[in-house]
């Protein structure tokens, strides 16, 4: 049913930017299998189709961005091993901090002391929009934010991307990404992922 209700938005139907465009094209639904897919498949065989698909996600976003670092918020061991390693199979030179569910305020030093591009990862059931929006203001341009397990907190998400300008936000209904740019104006996509 969601995936109907988002049948309007796929494939980057009526974005106009090409920048946006492209991204949702190439790097959010991009459907080729890309290399490490099988293996990483192989490796978390307890992952949920769901899951799964994230994490492919989650390498693609790497592949394109190449960050610098990735800074994980609010998830347990298990999800962050997985996460880590589909990150990390897009972009093996990133480096990766963990923080747990109880330690968010640490990510934000994190984030303003380390040079280059960051992706923050953060899980929406653990963390509030406060948080979050101040975790925004912290990033550089270029930099993403991946909100995770939208589905269960979008109150989060609504209030977030309400706040905050020169952003340009992608509703993907499982998460949230919000690419952060300062020269952009403030753009909300809904995406059928």
């Amino acid at each position: 049913m969601i995936w109907l209700s988002r049948i309007g938005c796929c494939r980057g139907f009526g974005i106009q930017s090409p920048w946006a465009y492209s991204l949702v094209r190439y790097v959010i639904n991009e459907h080729y299998p890309y290399y490490a897919y099988e293996r990483l498949a192989k490796d978390f065989p307890e992952a949920d189709a769901v899951r799964r698909k994230m994490g492919e996600f989650f390498l693609r976003l790497a592949n394109h961005a190449q960050p610098e670092m990735v800074v994980a918020v609010g998830f347990d061991d298990e999800d962050m091993k997985r996460d880590k390693a589909y990150f990390r199979a897009g972009c093996n030179s990133l480096r990766w901090a963990g923080i747990g569910p109880c330690d968010a305020d640490p990510a934000l030093e994190t984030l303003g002391n380390a040079p280059g591009t960051h992706i923050l990862h953060a899980n929406a059931p653990a963390i509030d929009a406060e948080w979050l929006t101040e975790a925004v203001k912290r990033l550089r341009t270029g930099d993403f934010v991946v909100v995770d397990r939208l589905n269960y907190n979008k109150a989060v998400w609504q209030d977030v991307v309400g706040r905050l300008q020169n952003i340009v936000s992608f509703d993907m209904y499982y998460c949230g990404l919000v690419y952060v740019d300062p020269k952009r104006y403030k753009q909300n996509y809904k995406i059928n992922f």
